[in-house]
């Protein structure tokens, strides 16, 4: 008797799935149709799980007839990922649905739902200006322009789903032009920053908006003709926001716009120490890579 229910339920989980194409897809890709209807038992309020190649969804029975049936999706913001044509795998239960999918889309819908803790490295690369800047022992008017370049190693791991601890070194180039000369900057740092991951914008989209707070304190060097000059550098704060568009299941290809305040105090021999203040404005590119 127990082999018999055993095999009855197995007949049952394995015939309540069915292949189905979709016949039309709404403009508005807010509903779909599949060829099943009132024939087939389906009526108006019907839940029913749709698994294609890559995700998985609960839908609702919207309208019906003999032949067809016009499905909309269980959550409101959600739009249809799937084309007229399209095979779907079709299953009328209401269970979780981690419990009806294939593994690879059981193992997506965990590492996008599912909380995990997140070791990473972040290598990236910004081009920074000026936006206003501040020399002690000259004029407002004699810095022409101000700008440079920087490449920052950083390890991150996650806090929880949304907050991102990191630090790092950093290293950059800036060159300030002045009437009479050019100064040549090099700056060695090291940085901290928390950085808070919001949501995908889009349901069906990965990439996800970031703000983060940074700060920095290292070594800084200045030399010109018949100059050279060392000391100390602080950053507090860096702001930014950005955009991470992950590439696979390792990588992520991170973009954001900051500003920063940049504090410098250098000496020289026979010379008084020079104060340097400086609001920059940055666009920044990186490579983030999980392990």
């Amino acid at each position: 008797m127990k082999l018999f229910l055993l095999a009855l339920t197995l007949s049952s989980t394995v015939f309540s799935y069915e292949l189905i194409k979709v016949q039309a897809v709404s403009s508005s890709q807010t509903t779909f149709v599949t060829r099943q209807g009132k024939k087939d038992g389906i009526i108006v309020g019907q839940k029913a799980t749709f698994t294609s190649e890559n995700m998985s969804f609960i839908a609702k029975a919207k309208n019906v007839s003999r032949e067809y049936t016009q499905w909309e999706s269980d959550s409101k913001n959600l739009r249809i990922p799937f084309q007229v044509g399209e095979t779907l795998t079709y299953n009328q239960s209401e269970d979780h649905i981690w419990t009806l999918t294939p593994y690879e889309t059981r193992k997506k819908y965990l590492k996008r739902y599912n909380y995990q803790e997140k070791r990473a490295l972040l290598l990236r690369t910004s081009i920074a200006k000026a936006l206003s800047s501040s020399v002690s022992g000259a004029s407002a008017d004699s810095e022409k322009s101000r700008g440079g370049f920087f490449f920052e190693g950083l390890y991150e791991f996650s806090l929880n789903e949304r907050f991102l601890m990191a630090a790092g070194l950093r290293y950059e180039k800036e060159t300030s032009n002045f009437d009479t000369t050019e100064f040549e900057t090099y700056r060695s740092m090291l940085v901290a920053e928390i950085t808070y991951i919001f949501k995908p914008l889009l349901k069906m989209d990965e990439t996800r908006p970031f703000v983060s707070l940074g700060i920095g304190y290292g070594y800084s060097q200045t030399s010109a003709t018949g100059y050279s000059g060392t000391g100390t550098a602080m950053l507090l704060p860096a702001v930014k926001i950005g955009m991470s568009t992950p590439l696979s299941d390792q990588f992520e290809f991170v973009t954001d716009l900051g500003m920063e305040s940049l504090a410098t105090l250098e000496s020289a021999d026979g010379t008084d120490d020079v104060r340097t203040t400086q609001l920059n404005g940055k666009v920044t590119f990186g490579i983030r890579k999980y392990y």
